[in-house]
């Protein structure tokens, strides 16, 4: 038994705390470490109803049960783990099919009626879902991928046999058979016509109804009529009303006639019972209805769910020594061209090391200087840098120590790698949320070319020997109807022609398209690329195509890769620099003797507050001298006189509250020096980063932490382990216990605070990853509630947000969730990080030009997320004043005892100042606004197991604290009107006119 068990054995808890009615056992009542919680109602549940119409399936937070038709006690049918949806019976009552996650893709499973013989029907690498028997119980109709978008197939239960039925190119999903098993309905999004068809098996279709929005399961009634539900989008780009016009209805439609209107529908098929009457799924419950007499009782359900506290050793953080401590945030690091010597950025700078020597920096500024590359003869870098106010494209000429600037774009040009004559330099210019373009320059200057357009997370190019075409990683997703995907590689060409897909392996993940490939050997005959986190490597043919089976050449994990010469591939290896040799000889390591140390600031200071806001007790303190000692809070005392010795800051006509905690956040290196400047700006003084590239964010760490650069303290999360099917290039392809514990390993080699999974990961492996980081001793979030609170999970992210299932099991389609989301996150003590700002901030520069006219907004932020927020000004259709399901939500989590934590998935909603708006929203939603700070400051603190440091004001924490005009416990926009900030017992003036943050002497 492992020490994590033995920990959570020796746990009693009492859940009276949590004021939830019938939420039940205690860990001590029940012997044990779990809590039991009873639901009654189901966010974003099907239902199915048996052939004799006694009973009614229905799924419930990935599980199968089934309920009497008359209601009760619901008896569960299945584990946990399955990820059980859409139920349908077969009509003989005997099984019922669904769709599964079980095994990391979705499948069309059947179990018996009485839960045994669970049974995959459906094979191979694509998704398949929304099964439905046919009549006569022969064949299950679907919806899958497998054509390159979603069309309706047709299972054959006995053979196994598959066949496709629609092969339009708009996505075809949700099919119901007729009652005579002549067609099959189905939705479909078909660009000029969307709505609800119907087609024969040998393909003859026909409209039934024109519909918008989000289109519901279409289900026959026993006379051929069809019924079906529409939701309103009434945000996005795929909104079907138009902004400022009265909010839309949802309704239920019978062919073309509106027979109910304005319930929280969940677009799964109703379930006939007779001619007259139906059931199906809405408001969070099995709601039942008659053609002629309108609404009837539903069907009543409690069913009890398991969760686990999360109870383990946290690990333990030193923020005062300063002992000198290995660098691991090294990036990019390559081979000169003789082999002679290493190049890599780290601590802000370049820097050339001879293998086997020190490292010299090249660069010296407190600038960002990353992704250095060697020009083919080892004369010059090309390398990256913010010196001149944004991300441009430099030459140092190594001899001279003459730079010149290259590009001068206002996006990010990242990554430059020369061609093989020396003559250009191909590079990719990032703008917005890793939204890159293929470019190459002249390397002695001149206009620079786009070679393919915008796409979404491009990584390193690669010249072909001949110089004629650029690899560079790609995404390729399986449909338009969801964004999950495949990495594969663009070959496109230098002067004219069209790129070509290459695919090392069918539905293989190559790399994560964030440095580790595809890269091209020196002579043209292999590329490498990692799968599940490992080195590979793949001939290529004549035609620069892969041939035949990539082959593993290291065991241990590969980032970072690039070629050595023709046999040998360079990568990093969590902490370690390593070359893979391709005749067989074991990798071999290139030791960075690189140290840094923590820069403590020296000496006392004196902070006199008029008042001071703790984040402890609601009640500010007055008139109080907050004494700081190097950089701990030594001591809070009535204010006098005598104190002021050594530096004195004079806020006796402010109000001063803890340094804010962003609580969801992505570094990303392209916006250079300004990620530290608008994060303290707006008095953020640590950022929980909750996915993204590991030694990107361990340079940010580290340069802020020597005092190389201003910025945020930055608690590091890392790659999102995700499964097979990733979307950010920032995930790691995970399809197996071991790549789990590789990533695991991972986050303990380079010091991790925090780990997280993402949505395509299976349930099985998610289980594995948090015993894994609670080991490590660190908190795992997800954007998933069930089953991970079963699992132990710490933290849930967001209100809704992507899911691999299509919809949100935490909120309907408008936004609501109910009793079972609240009890199970309450019941398991996991913080919600609901990220309001991801459509609030916009709402709100809407409603207030102030926000995105504050000098420190027009300074700081990039050129490109200015131009994004003011295009969409007047797009919104809703006033952030109004109180919005989400925002009911958040304060039926808040009143059920849920730790709530602020965080607004920045950058896709603007760093800084977007967490303002999201205290904001907090209060319209119903908290105090002392309430509202505690989510930007305690809760996070203790979330992230620092709460001993942060998050308060209090003798013996770290010296971080705002100071601001006006008051925020009576107006909470007055967070915004910061004038210092102290972080870490460094003083930084803001500047009100250009928003710049300097270190006060």
């Amino acid at each position: 038994m492992t020490v994590y068990r033995v920990l959570l054995l020796l746990v009693v808890v009492a859940v009276s705390w949590l004021g939830l009615r019938g939420a039940a056992t205690s860990a001590a009542q029940a012997g044990g470490e779990d809590v039991v919680v009873t639901v009654r109602e189901g966010t974003s549940m099907a239902i199915a109803v048996s052939p004799d119409g006694q009973q009614v399936a229905f799924d419930l937070q990935g599980t199968l049960w089934v309920v009497p038709i008359g209601g009760g006690d619901a008896r569960r049918l299945t584990d946990e783990y399955g990820d059980i949806r859409q139920p349908d019976w077969s009509p003989d009552g005997t099984r019922l099919a669904f769709q599964s996650y079980r095994d990391g893709t979705w499948r069309i499973w059947t179990i018996r009626a009485d839960g045994t013989g669970l049974t995959a029907v459906t094979s191979g690498p694509f998704d398949d879902r929304e099964p439905h028997w046919s009549p006569d119980g022969r064949r299950i109709a679907f919806s899958s991928d497998r054509s390159g978008n979603y069309d309706i197939w047709v299972l054959d239960v006995a053979s196994g046999v598959v066949t496709p039925v629609t092969t339009h190119t708009g996505d075809d999903f949700f099919p119901a058979w007729s009652p005579d098993g002549s067609e099959i309905a189905f939705a479909s999004t078909r660009s000029s016509s969307p709505g609800v068809y119907a087609t024969t098996l040998d393909g003859a279709e026909r409209r039934i109804a024109d519909a918008r929005g989000s289109v519901g399961a279409p289900s026959w009634s026993r006379d051929g009529r069809v019924l079906f539900t529409t939701m309103p989008i009434t945000q996005g780009a795929g909104a079907t009303v138009p902004p400022g016009t009265p909010a839309p209805r949802a309704r239920l439609y019978l062919n073309t006639d509106v027979i109910a209107a304005d319930e929280d529908y969940v677009p799964f098929r109703a379930q006939w019972i007779d001619g007259d009457e139906f059931l199906y799924p809405a408001d969070g419950t099995i709601k039942r209805r008659s053609l002629t007499r309108g609404a009837l009782p539903g069907v009543p359900f409690t069913a009890s769910l398991t969760v686990r506290l999360a109870r383990y050793a946290r690990k333990v953080r030193d923020f005062d020594s300063t002992t000198p401590r290995p660098a691991l945030g090294i990036l990019r690091p390559v081979l000169s061209p003789d082999g002679t010597r290493l190049a890599f950025a780290a601590l802000g700078d370049i820097w050339i090391q001879p293998i086997d020597g020190t490292p010299v920096r090249v660069t010296d500024d407190d600038c960002v200087d990353t992704d250095p590359a060697w020009s083919p003869d080892g004369r010059s870098l090309a390398f990256s840098s913010d010196r001149a106010g944004s991300m441009d494209v430099w030459v140092r000429d190594l001899s001279t120590r003459q730079e010149r600037r290259l590009t001068s774009s206002t996006d990010a040009d990242m990554a430059p790698v020369w061609s093989p004559d020396g003559r250009r330099i191909a590079y990719v210019s990032n703008q917005a949320y890793e939204q890159g373009e293929l470019h190459v320059v002249p390397a002695e200057g001149g206009p620079s070319r786009r070679l393919r357009d915008r796409a979404f997370g491009v990584g390193y190019p690669s010249w072909t020997p001949d110089g004629t075409r650029i690899v560079v990683s790609a995404i390729r997703p399986y449909s338009a109807r969801y964004r999950e995907a495949t990495n594969y590689a663009w070959s496109v060409p230098v002067e004219a022609g069209q790129p070509d897909l290459l695919i090392p392996q069918p539905h293989v993940a190559a790399g994560k398209r964030a440095g580790d490939g595809p890269a091209v050997s020196p002579d043209g005959r292999r590329w490498a690329f990692v799968v599940d986190g490992q080195l590979h490597v793949q001939a290529l043919d004549a035609q620069g195509r892969p041939s035949g089976t990539p082959v593993r050449v290291a065991e241990e994990l590969a980032d970072s890769i690039s070629w050595a010469g023709p046999d040998r591939v360079l990568y990093l290896s969590s902490d370690a620099v390593r070359v893979a040799h391709l005749d067989g000889t074991p990798p071999t390591t290139i030791a960075i003797p690189l140290t840094w140390q923590r820069r403590v600031p020296e000496g006392r200071l004196v902070v006199h507050a008029g008042r001071l806001i703790d984040a402890v007790s609601p009640e500010p303190r007055t008139d109080v001298d907050i004494i700081v000692d190097r950089h701990r809070i030594a001591a809070i005392v009535p204010h006098d006189a005598s104190h002021h010795t050594g530096r004195v800051i004079d806020a006796s006509r402010h109000t001063i509250y803890p340094g804010l905690i962003e609580g969801h956040a992505h570094t990303l290196v392209e916006h250079g020096r300004n990620f530290g400047f608008v994060h303290l700006a707006y008095g953020v003084t640590s950022v929980r980063d909750v996915g993204g590239l590991p030694y990107d964010e361990l340079e940010t760490r580290e340069a802020i932490d020597s005092g190389r650069r201003v910025g945020p303290r930055l608690f590091t999360t890392g790659y999102l382990l995700d499964g097979i099917r990733p979307y950010y290039p920032m995930a790691s392809p995970s399809s197996s216990e071991a790549a789990v514990d590789r990533e695991l390993l991972r986050a303990s080699r380079l010091d991790y605070d925090t780990f997280k999974t993402y949505v395509r990961l299976p349930d099985t492996l998610q289980r594995r990853a948090i015993e894994g980081a609670h080991r490590l001793g660190i908190p795992l979030s997800s954007h998933e509630i069930y089953p991970a609170a079963l699992s132990g999970a710490d933290s849930v992210e967001h209100t809704g947000a992507t899911s691999r299932r299509g919809y949100s099991t935490k909120q309907s389609l408008a936004g609501r969730a109910y009793e079972d989301v609240i009890r199970i996150v309450a019941g398991a003590r996991m913080t919600l990080t609901p990220t309001l700002a991801l459509g609030g901030f916009q709402v709100a520069a809407n409603e207030d030009v102030s926000l995105i006219e504050d000098p420190r907004w027009l300074a700081l932020q990039p050129a490109w997320t200015d131009a994004t927020v003011r295009a969409r000004r007047g797009l919104a259709s809703r006033r952030r004043a109004d109180l919005t399901p989400a925002q009911r939500t958040v304060r039926a989590l808040h009143e059920a005892g849920v730790r709530i934590i602020a965080g607004v998935d920045s950058p896709l909603s603007p760093y800084g100042t977007s967490l303002h708006v999201e205290l904001q929203d907090y209060v319209a939603a119903g908290l105090t606004p002392f309430e509202a700070i505690q989510t930007a400051t305690r809760n996070t603190a203790d979330l992230l197991g620092a709460g001993r440091d942060l998050g308060t004001l209090e003798p013996g924490k770290l010296a971080d604290m705002v100071i601001v005009d006006g008051n925020p416990l009576e107006r909470i926009a007055d967070t915004l009107r910061v004038r210092v900030v102290v972080k870490n017992g460094d003083v930084l003036d803001i500047d009100e006119r250009t928003g710049a943050v300097t270190l006060r002497p």
